[in-house]
């Protein structure tokens, strides 16, 4: 009876102390654990703060780089002063031309606009009312003019245009143009006389203008106003002084009509500010007095002509 006490007693003390010491051994192995995911996990927090850290370093790098890639290159010249590359001045112009130009086109295909024409003409004139001058003055008709007669005398004539357009290819605007021949005489006693005729003419000018690429079709006209004006001087000899034109018995008659002009033609944009081409006219003039001489009566005649037209602008 005495064993079983001693042997319950001493299992009941050997008890408390197994279990306890496989309590301390749980406590260690959790507490290394605890510390193995520590040491574990703080590892890992510093890697991603660094590869964020890196990330934002090579955004703020390329964003940079994009910033300096738009801005002009700046160089340091000699004296260290700062120059843009001339290949940015080139790029800008470059830019700004091209902008200019489709703003010049997109406006001559709307027919907005405007042009300044350079147009000379050569014309053929009827000779009709100034062979009736000369037949007629009591002073021409002493002298023989082999070269004037009802015959039509080619003129070379020098003119010009302003006009605006006021879209659908419609342009108004004003024009004209002046020409001068000059015949001589035979010698009478020494004496040639001198005629110089002038022809002007200008008005309102009207046009329609149908655009195909770089080619501009063209058909109008010009209502206006002209005079035939024919000068007279005597000279010595055949050839004429500069000093004679200022001459006082230079004497002039002068003759006023009105007109019409008829034009059809076209030009060729060759820049988009420069227009090149032809046009076949006539002027249909109609005078009712003509010239101020006794026997000369009014008359009508027709100028048929082929003008050059040189057109500075956006619609040519």
């Amino acid at each position: 009876m005495k064993i079983k006490i001693y042997t319950i007693i001493s299992f009941g003390c050997l008890l408390p102390m197994v279990l306890f010491a496989q309590v301390n051994d749980y406590s260690s192995v959790v507490s290394q654990t605890g510390a193995d995911t520590v040491v574990s996990a703080v590892p890992d927090t510093a890697e991603a703060k660094a590869d964020t850290t890196n990330n934002t370093v090579i955004q703020n790098d390329t964003a940079v780089n994009e910033t300096a890639a738009k801005k002009p290159e700046i160089k340091m010249d000699a004296d260290d002063e700062d120059t843009i590359d001339a290949s940015v001045i080139a790029h800008r112009l470059l830019k700004v031309r091209t902008a200019f130009t489709n703003k010049l086109s997109k406006s001559r295909a709307q027919g907005y606009g405007g042009g300044i024409m350079i147009s000379p003409i050569l014309g053929v004139f009827s000779m009709k009312p100034v062979n009736e001058l000369v037949h007629n003055d009591k002073i021409l008709k002493q002298y023989t003019f082999l070269d004037i007669n009802d015959h039509y005398q080619p003129v070379l004539m020098m003119g010009g245009a302003a006009y605006g357009g006021v879209g659908r290819g419609i342009r108004i605007g004003i024009t004209g143009w002046s020409g001068d021949y000059s015949f001589s005489s035979t010698s009478v006693n020494d004496s040639v006389l001198i005629l110089s005729m002038r022809q002007s003419f200008g008005g309102f000018l009207l046009e329609k203008s149908f655009v195909h690429k770089n080619i501009n079709y063209l058909i109008g006209g010009t209502f206006g106003f002209g005079s035939l004006d024919v000068t007279k001087s005597f000279s010595d000899d055949a050839w004429v002084k500069v000093s004679d034109e200022d001459e006082n018995d230079a004497e002039k008659a002068s003759a006023t009509y009105s007109g019409i002009n008829l034009h059809s033609g076209f030009t060729a944009s060759v820049l988009p500010w420069m227009h090149v081409g032809l046009d076949v006219n006539s002027t249909f003039i109609f005078s009712a007095n003509g010239f101020s001489v006794a026997g000369c009566n009014g008359f009508a005649a027709a100028i048929p002509g082929v003008r050059l037209r040189i057109t500075l602008g956006n619609i040519g």
